[in-house]
């Protein structure tokens, strides 16, 4: 997968002074725009909670509240620890106080048992909490982010065409031979897929290098990505 991105943005290189591998993003964005990227989810210092992951096993659930302490969770780092309460809350205290983490379940139509958290600051559901300086908050709360969301939207839409590559390919077909035990339907929803964030690529690239460029760039744009039939080709006209 990496070396399909690797090869698709080399290959993107415009002629001249349009070459990509000039281009310095992280110095566009946090030195000339100023920007400062959120945090993301994935760091590890976060200690993130998750109520499907906790209320999986119901006899681990019962097993801690049938225990003498109840502790469901302890962070040294902040001297955190974490009680299960009778309605399955969480009793949090550490050095700063004390707070309480609702949970709230739901039957879903298929049977079993969700159960999601109430974020302490906001009270949103939530599946997912992160632990910032002690205190237990939703993504939104803790300004946080995922890793996808500090991709380029070019980077976005390329990532999406190998990921569909990849699905038809494992399944031993590819964007013009349909999978055996694909539904033709199913095929032909993949390849106009395709062809929409291909398509889309192109524009997201534009914009990208009029940011660096300016309108210069439209000088070479028409040598570079002359009329394309690719949408004939993947997807089946009416």
């Amino acid at each position: 997968m990496i070396n399909d991105v690797t090869t698709r943005f080399t290959y993107c290189s415009f002629p001249g002074h349009f070459d990509r591998d000039k281009m310095n993003w992280k110095y566009y964005w946090q030195v000339k725009k100023q920007h400062k990227p959120k945090k993301l989810c994935s760091n590890f210092d976060l200690n993130p909670i998750d109520s499907f992951d906790m209320f999986q096993h119901q006899e681990l659930v019962q097993f801690v509240r049938d225990s003498d302490d109840h502790i469901s969770l302890i962070i040294p780092e902040y001297n955190l620890t974490a009680f299960l309460r009778e309605d399955d809350s969480l009793l949090v205290e550490f050095d700063r106080g004390s707070y309480i983490i609702p949970v709230e379940s739901k039957k879903p139509n298929f049977g079993g048992m969700y159960y999601f958290f109430r974020c302490p600051l906001c009270s949103n559901r939530m599946r997912k909490l992160y632990c910032l300086d002690g205190q237990y908050q939703c993504r939104k709360c803790a300004q946080l982010a995922y890793w996808s969301q500090r991709l380029r939207p070019s980077e976005r839409h390329v990532r999406k065409t190998i990921a569909i590559k990849n699905n038809l390919k494992s399944k031993c077909g590819s964007l013009q031979e349909r999978p055996l035990h694909m539904q033709s339907h199913t095929f032909q929803k993949q390849r106009i897929k395709y062809v929409k964030h291909d398509e889309l690529w192109d524009r997201e690239y534009i914009k990208e290098l009029t940011l660096w460029y300016g309108n210069k760039i439209y000088e070479d744009v028409d040598w570079y990505f002359p009329p394309s039939d690719m949408y004939d080709a993947y997807v089946e006209r009416k």
